[in-house]
């Protein structure tokens, strides 16, 4: 979470360009205020707008099937050995190991995609290369932050092994995040 004082509070959701937006949002307001956890707890959130007098607080949201796609190929990556699911349907099912200690990526109670669709007043479409939020901030291109973590290709290719049964999974365990993304369409 970022607080820019007297302006809005953002708050990244895993998987959603946050390093970068923060990364660009302290470059443009020097004044802006990164809380200690990267992905700030929904009290936290609360709190932040509570002590703003009541700052807009803006988030973006992720189309669901890419965005849980990207915690399982994060997941593959980070922790090898520790993901034992061998497939993405296994991964949407919550298969994991019982004792593994990384739970942010693993875990999902269903429809809770977006950590923060209960706290947002705006919610902004990632697929729109954030353009449509830097507008809504009144920030311009002369940051000078450039983003690190692109798709390679191999994520781009195992994306396009996404079935259609692995679709309609994710459209049942998170319903509500399906409906928020089409809302903004």
């Amino acid at each position: 979470m970022i607080v820019v004082p007297g302006k809005f509070v953002y708050v990244g959701a895993p998987r959603t360009g946050s390093h970068f937006i923060y990364d660009v949002l302290e470059a443009h307001f020097p004044d802006a205020v990164r809380s200690e956890q990267h992905h700030a707890s929904i009290g936290d959130v609360l709190n932040a707008k509570r002590m703003g007098g009541g700052l807009p607080i803006y988030t973006v949201v992720r189309e669901p099937v890419k965005h849980l796609f990207s915690f399982y190929w994060n997941s593959l990556r980070k922790y090898p050995g520790r993901i034992v699911t061998t497939t993405f349907e296994e991964f949407i099912e919550g298969r994991k190991p019982p004792n593994a200690p990384y739970k942010k990526a693993l875990e999902f109670p269903p429809g809770a995609l977006n950590t923060y669709r209960n706290v947002a007043d705006k919610f902004f479409p990632f697929e729109a290369d954030f353009s449509t939020l830097m507008k809504e901030l009144n920030v311009d291109n002369t940051h000078g932050v450039v983003a690190t973590r692109l798709p390679t290709e191999d994520y781009i290719a195992a994306q396009k092994q996404i079935t259609e049964a692995d679709k309609r999974l994710i459209r049942k365990y998170f319903k509500r995040d399906y409906e928020l993304y089409k809302s903004m369409k």
